[in-house]
Order: structure tokens, then C-alpha cells, then sequence
């Protein structure tokens, strides 16, 4: 079915954009710009270009090659070498443990994007149950208190996430959130189904939109107060971080995320291309566009750590952001609340979080379905696909 679709659309663009909606994902949005402001700022920059160039660009373009020279998935392709099988079973288990963290993070982008519907949003304001004494509604600037809690970041870990103080309380499920992951896995479900024809039209969405709403982040989050200071933490190195083995540990994981790099889903979808196929260009495209979306994205970030560590920490940027998956729901939100019309650009913004999240989903669930149907081939493919989805 893939085969096609590069028949029906232009090889090369469909191929390029089909690798840019699979790479630049999630990870790219708030994965980097946590990872930079963890080990150093700039200095964070100098491991990640460098092991870019000498590491990923060339596993990238290995898996491609692997994929395009045999035709065949992960499984398939890796065990036509017995000793080296082990590596395509390790890329599926790798694909379907990464899908199960990815639809969550889809699934609270689809919560913010269902209440981004109010007049009023939610994490705006500092009256509801979930909030606390210490709660501070920046959306109302005029505002500058030394240790107070952002609305958006108690919105998002006492209503989201609903934690819980510590082991002894685990706490209810909150039944909005499992809602909302029942519709991811039914969206990524019923894509699936329809097969690579519906994900490489989607690709054309899933690769450009994204940029147009970071574009308009980045334009509003440099004009707030204390930008400059978060920029220019981003920009400037801290040398002594250089030589800390962390800092390039966790630069290699997020180059191996960001790109895709052992989930199988390049060697899958390489397998469709003409076996002629010249994809040396297109692999530096898609891993150039994948570093700068990072850098880019960062901008848009550190200039909104910098607006709350002057609002909410006395301009002391190291203690202004917040870590893991919370920077897409605590940081963004912030910046978003700072627009006029911040309702229908809250909109949009979570769509494009569902819509880069969903364009990295798709290629690893189906790597997964495909790789099922190739051991069991009586399977129907849409019974796989639920099972996969459960």
C-alpha cells in the first residue's frame, strides 16, 4: 500500500515529508528544550550537534539503506544475518513500549485541546478546587511574587495528572484523562486500519503545521517580560558542563528519540522505496530539519522560562521550569495565555501537539501491526490492530 502511494504523490517529497512527520515528534517540542535547560543551556548545544553529525545522520541513513537494499520490515530485514535477529526484535519491543508512553502524552494534548474550547480557560485561573494559596494567574501580568505556583502548572498536577502526595495515596483515576485515552488509541487505531495510504496523505499535514504555530509562539514568547534573560541562557554555555558525561548521555538518548533511530519504523518505511532510489539527500533533509525543529522550538521555550522566573522566582532562572513531558503542558500554556484571543491559539497549539504526536504514533504502531501480520499472516489486519491498541 505504500508503494502506492509514492506512485500516486511525487517519491521524493512524499518520502521526505512522510521521515519528517515520523521524526520530528513530541520529543522535539518538549523532550530538548527540558534536556538544555537541565545540562547548561548552550553548552547542551555542542554534544548534541556533534553526535547528530557523527551518530545519527549515519544510523539513519543506515537503517534506510537496510530498509530500501531489502524490502522487508525489522524482523525480516535484520534476520537475514541469524546472528543479528535479536536487533529487530529489540527495535518492535522498543517501537511498542514507546507507543504506549506516546499515546499518553497524545491523549493529555487531547484533554487540552477539548477545554480549550472555553471563553475562559481552565489553567488560567487560580479559584477552582484544585488550586492552592499559592497559586498565581499570570494571564493577569501586572504580577510578581517570589514563591508562588503558576495556575497552568497546578492545573496540570492536580487536575491532569491528579497526583497524589507520595505512595501511601494512590489516589482515584481520573475518568476525563482515561476518556481521552481511549480516543487516542481510537484515532491511531482507525488510521492504522486504513494503512499507509491515509498516513502518507497525512504526512503532508503532520510535517508543515507544526511549524507555523511554533513560528507564532516564537514571535509573542519574545516580546513578554524576561525573554531575554531565557534566551540568553539558552545561548550561553556553561564550559564546565561540556565535560560531564551526563550531558552527552542525555544528548545521545535525545538524538536516538528525536530521530527515531532503533524503533523500526525507518527500516519500514524505507522497504516501499524503489530499490534505485537515491535517499542520501533526503536523509540529511530529514535530520537537518529534525535538529533545527529542536532549536527552534527551544527559543519559543526559554523565552517563557525567562517571563516566569521574573514573575514567579525573582528573575532566578534556575528555578523556573518545570521537567519531563510537564514543559508541553505547563510552559506552553503559560506562553499561550500571554496572546490576546488565547482561547483559539490554545486551540490550535494542542492540535498541533496531537497532530506531530500522532505523525510519530503511526509509524511505530504500524511497524508493530506489521510485524504480527508477518508471523501470523491468517490474522485480519483490523483484528491486529485492535489487539495492538488494547
Amino acid at each position: 500500500m505504500l508503494k502506492e502511494f509514492f506512485r500516486k504523490y511525487d517519491q521524493r517529497i512524499g518520502f521526505v515529508l512522510l521521515l519528517i512527520s515520523n521524526s520530528v515528534g513530541l520529543g522535539n517540542v518538549w523532550r530538548f528544550p527540558f534536556l538544555t535547560y537541565k545540562n547548561g543551556g548552550g553548552a547542551f548545544l555542542i554534544p548534541y550537534f556533534l553526535l547528530y553529525i557523527f551518530i545519527g545522520l549515519p544510523l539513519y541513513y543506515l537503517e534506510l539503506s537496510l530498509g530500501q537494499f531489502t524490502s522487508k520490515g525489522p524482523p525480516r530485514a535484520y534476520g537475514l544475518v541469524r546472528g543479528s535477529i535479536g536487533i529487530g526484535i529489540s527495535m518492535l519491543i522498543n517501537a511498542a513500549i514507546t507507543i504506549c508512553f506516546y499515546n499518553l502524552l497524545i491523549s493529555w494534548a487531547l484533554l487540552y485541546f477539548l477545554l480549550s474550547f472555553r471563553k475562559t480557560l481552565l489553567w488560567n485561573q487560580c479559584n477552582k478546587h484544585w488550586n492552592t494559596a499559592n497559586c498565581v494567574d499570570l494571564s493577569n501580568a501586572n504580577i510578581t511574587v517570589i514563591n508562588g505556583t503558576s495556575s497552568a502548572d497546578e492545573f496540570f498536577t492536580h487536575f491532569v495528572l491528579r497526583q497524589s502526595d507520595g505512595f501511601h495515596d494512590f489516589g482515584t483515576p481520573a475518568w476525563y484523562t482515561i476518556l481521552c485515552l481511549l480516543g487516542a488509541w481510537i484515532i491511531v487505531a482507525l488510521c492504522i486500519h486504513r494503512g499507509f495510504k491515509l498516513v502518507g496523505r497525512l504526512a503532508y499535514i503532520t510535517a508543515l503545521f507544526p511549524y507555523i504555530i511554533l513560528l507564532a509562539l516564537l514571535i509573542r514568547t519574545s516580546l513578554l517580560d524576561g525573554a531575554g534573560l531565557g534566551i540568553r541562557y539558552y545561548l550561553t554555555p556553561d564550559w564546565s558542563k561540556v565535560s560531564d558525561f551526563q550531558v552527552w548521555r542525555d544528548a545521545a538518548g535525545q538524538v536516538f528519540f528525536s530521530l527515531g533511530v532503533g524503533f523500526g519504523s525507518l527500516v519500514a518505511y524505507s522497504s516501499a522505496n524503489d530499490f534505485h532510489n537515491n535517499y542520501f539527500i533526503q536523509c540529511i533533509i530529514v535530520v537537518a530539519c529534525d535538529c533545527l525543529t529542536g532549536i527552534f522550538a527551544g527559543f519559543t521555550v526559554f523565552a517563557t522560562i525567562g517571563f516566569l522566573a521574573v514573575k514567579l522566582r525573582d528573575g532566578d532562572i534556575t528555578k523556573a521550569a518545570i521537567g519531563g513531558p510537564g514543559l508541553a503542558f505547563i510552559i506552553y500554556p503559560e506562553a499561550i495565555s500571554q496572546m490576546s484571543d488565547s482561547s483559539v491559539f490554545a486551540v490550535f497549539f494542542f492540535l498541533m501537539l496531537i497532530i506531530i504526536g500522532l505523525g510519530s504514533q503511526f509509524g511505530g504502531t504500524d511497524v508493530v501491526v506489521a510485524a504480527i501480520l508477518q508471523y501470523f499472516p491468517d490474522l485480519k489486519r483490523w483484528v491486529v490492530v485492535i489487539i495492538v491498541s488494547i
